[in-house]
């Protein structure tokens, strides 16, 4: 009955063991199989009937480990222990075509003196090793591209880990040019003079979108399969050809949704790529993508900062950036020449800081352009006076400061960009000098004319009266032309004087108006009369336009206006050989506080060409230089003219037309006087 159990339970054994899921064999103690289950017919190959009674050792254990397990057993034998037995261990096993492949072993005791001495399951890790092989490379390529500075570094690295973790032939690195083409970065193959020509022409063709089989990953977006090169057209197919690559797989870089280029394998053997890898390949792919966009991104910056750098340290105004703590934070060379360590208040001192324009007083804190920006104002072109280590004599600097804002709004820090201007300082403070003895001079020069006035009228004054009293006595008629002359030309000189006297009055400073209340008709009625009998003797025609609200009662001093309208009169006839002088007086515009009275003295004269309008109020000019011989004068009555109208707070100006005449007008505000009539 026992011998009936046994053999139930081992047809039982035997049942389980045939529809296990992983190979399971047994041997002797001499290495022969007696069991060999379904499983690992189909694993290795061999039928069960070609297996029992032959040698382990030589169906499935490659033949370079064959010899140490024949050792083994040896050794099991004389001492009845073993390395493996009752482990579990990572072995190559071959299959009846001789492919290699690992598996997880495990060896374990049966009946030492049975034909079953030893049992060993056998689980193929093929997949599992792929996996963890996968997962080193792209644990490689991670930790490549972080030590990276540039795609570049570790392109040969990446290129390669995935090549030999694969088996494949030749892989290929592309980033793309801009938006129209990828550019051929890294190339990798095995060691293959026709492998080597055909990455070289690889690096010479251009890959544009669609075009090519990168061309092609670029524009899906997606990773790509070939299984037969053989069946595809496609600029490399002859070279591929040529060198038996027969299968294709790429994949794109894709990052922040845009691919920034492919990595493309060729391989002499069938690719098999299962769909977990596919997804491997795509994290990897978006891992290097985003190391190429970020390390874009930082070399632009890189050289954006260089860029700006170079601007900075080559410009001659001084930059700086200065935080809530007053401490620098950039400083350019410029800057660093003038400030040195003296751009903080906590640095202050005699020889050492910033200074008032007075280069004594110590600027204070809060008034510090970097102070006033850190408190938000924008400053622009202070001026203060640095002292440093590096130039103690110190440096006249205008300030310009701007505060630095951060996402909420709040000063963070403060941008100060000084400029020297020492030189302009300098410049100034000469100009000054020279304005001041200029002025200087000019005083002396105005206070010499008008003493020397001053004397040349008292004789003159004698002059003519002796002449004004030699034209009423019984004189022959020679003499008295002789008189007469002798009296007008006493009048003309002593115009002259009176102009000079005026000049240097205004010119000094010293000419003082006097107003008081006058009627504006009786004003132009002594104009007028005043000038008829020298246009008389011309034969002009005099003629005077007054408005009736012109005509009214004024506070104001009607002498320099009558100086002013008697001059451009005078001129005015003096220039006209025939046809009308015209004096017009209008109200420009009337307020609570006055009244503007226009002015205009027209003449039908010889006119001013229009180079020379502007320069007629200037001292001493006149139209041109036949002018003053044949017509006289100093050239100084229109200056004179324009100095009174300005000192009455009025303007004046011309209207001329050369060959056709000429309007000399000006405007003056009239204090209200009160009526006669009151």
């Amino acid at each position: 009955m026992s011998e009936i159990a046994d053999s139930t339970e081992l047809s039982i054994t035997s049942l389980v063991l045939d529809r296990a899921y992983n190979p399971f064999v047994a041997m002797d103690r001499d290495g022969k199989i007696s069991y060999w289950n379904a499983q690992a017919e189909v694993v290795f190959g061999w039928t069960k009937e070609e297996a029992i009674g032959s040698q382990l050792a030589d169906m499935i254990i490659p033949a370079r480990f064959r010899e140490a397990h024949l050792e083994g057993m040896r050794r099991f034998a004389k001492t009845g222990a073993g390395k493996i037995i009752n482990k579990t261990i990572e072995i190559s096993a071959v299959n009846r075509d001789g492919e290699e492949f690992p598996v997880e072993l495990a060896v374990f005791i049966i009946d030492p003196n049975s034909k079953f001495a030893f049992g060993a399951f056998i689980q193929v890790i093929s997949q599992r090793k792929t996996a963890e092989r996968w997962q080193a490379a792209q644990l490689a390529i991670t930790r490549a591209l972080f030590k990276a500075k540039d795609i570049g570094e570790v392109a040969d690295e990446v290129i390669s880990a995935f090549c030999t973790t694969a088996g494949w032939d030749v892989g290929a690195l592309y980033l793309r040019d801009g938006d129209d083409r990828l550019e051929f970065m890294h190339g990798w193959s095995v060691e293959s003079a026709q492998l080597s020509d055909f990455l070289e022409a690889t690096r010479k063709i251009e890959f544009k979108l669609g075009m090519g089989l990168p061309g092609r990953v670029w524009a899906m977006g997606e990773p790509v399969m070939i299984y037969d090169l053989s069946q595809e057209d496609f600029p490399r197919s002859l070279q591929a050809s040529a060198t038996d690559l027969s299968s294709y797989f790429a994949f794109p870089l894709i990052g922040d949704e845009e691919t920034v280029g492919v990595i493309e394998f060729f391989s002499r053997k069938p690719i098999q790529v299962e769909s977990n890898l596919v997804q491997l390949f795509k994290t990897t792919g978006n891992q290097i993508a985003q190391f190429v966009s970020r390390r874009k991104v930082e070399n632009e910056l890189a050289l954006a900062e260089r860029h700006m750098r170079s601007v900075l340290d080559n410009m001659s105004e001084g930059v700086a950036l200065i935080d809530q703590n007053l401490q620098t934070v950039i400083m350019n060379p410029s800057g660093q020449r003038v400030f040195g360590k003296c751009f903080n208040d906590r640095n202050q001192s005699e020889t050492c800081g910033l200074f008032d324009v007075d280069m004594v007083t110590p600027l204070p804190r809060e008034e510090m352009p970097q102070v006033r920006a850190l408190r938000g104002e924008q400053v622009n072109g202070q001026e203060c006076f640095a002292r440093s280590q590096n130039i103690p004599e110190g440096t006249f600097i205008s300030c310009n400061a701007l505060p630095v804002y951060d996402e909420d709004g709040t000063v963070i820090a403060a941008i100060v960009v000084s400029r020297d201007i020492t030189q302009r300082k300098q410049i100034e403070n000469e100009l000054r000098r020279t304005r001041d003895e200029a002025l200087s001079a000019t005083k002396l020069k105005s206070e010499f004319v008008a003493n020397i006035s001053h004397e040349i009228r008292t004789p003159l004054s004698g002059l003519m009266g002796m002449a004004e009293l030699l034209t009423f006595q019984a004189l022959d008629q020679e003499s008295s032309e002789i008189s007469t002359y002798i009296l007008s030309a006493a009048k003309s000189l002593l115009q002259v004087v009176n102009d000079l006297l005026d000049f240097s009055k205004i010119e000094a400073g010293h000419l003082e108006l006097n107003p008081t209340q006058f009627e504006m008709r009786q004003l132009i009625k002594d104009v007028i009369q005043s000038s008829e009998a020298v246009s008389a003797k011309k034969g002009l025609t005099l003629r005077h336009e007054l408005s009736e609200q012109a005509s009214a009662m004024f506070f104001a001093d009607d002498l320099r206006i009558k100086q002013v309208l008697l001059n451009l009169m005078s001129n005015a006839i003096k220039f006209t050989e025939t046809g009308t002088v015209t004096l017009k007086g209008n109200v420009a515009s009337k307020s609570q506080d006055g009244t503007t009275i226009r002015f205009e003295v027209s003449d039908t004269g010889i006119g001013i060409e229009p180079e020379m309008q502007g320069k007629l109020f200037e001292p001493f000019v006149q139209a041109d230089g036949s002018m003053t011989r044949k017509f006289g004068g100093t050239g100084l009555g229109l200056s004179i003219c324009k100095r009174l109208v300005e000192l009455m707070g009025g303007e004046i100006g011309l209207e001329s037309i050369r060959g056709t005449g000429s309007t000399f007008w000006f405007t003056i505000p009239l204090g209200v006087g009160f009526n006669s009539t009151d």
